[in-house]
């Protein structure tokens, strides 16, 4: 699937819906590959991941969260 992106004067970008659906996210880690390349890799929530990772305490995983912010 090949798309047109536009970025905007504050270095803003919208990625078309049938990515993001195909995908299924809404969020993206960018990494710059060979000085030319934009890679977005798809970051899941964790509210997504939740049961992924057994015996997790999700609880205390979003307290230490937000004590780091």
């Amino acid at each position: 699937m090949d798309s047109f992106v536009n970025v905007d004067r504050h270095g803003r970008m919208v990625m078309p819906k049938p990515i993001r659906d195909a995908v299924k996210a809404h969020r993206f880690s960018v990494k710059l590959e060979d000085g030319e390349k934009i890679v977005f890799i798809p970051v899941k929530s964790t509210d997504e991941m939740f049961g992924s990772m057994p015996g997790l305490d999700v609880e205390g995983f979003h307290k230490e969260h937000a004590r780091e912010r």
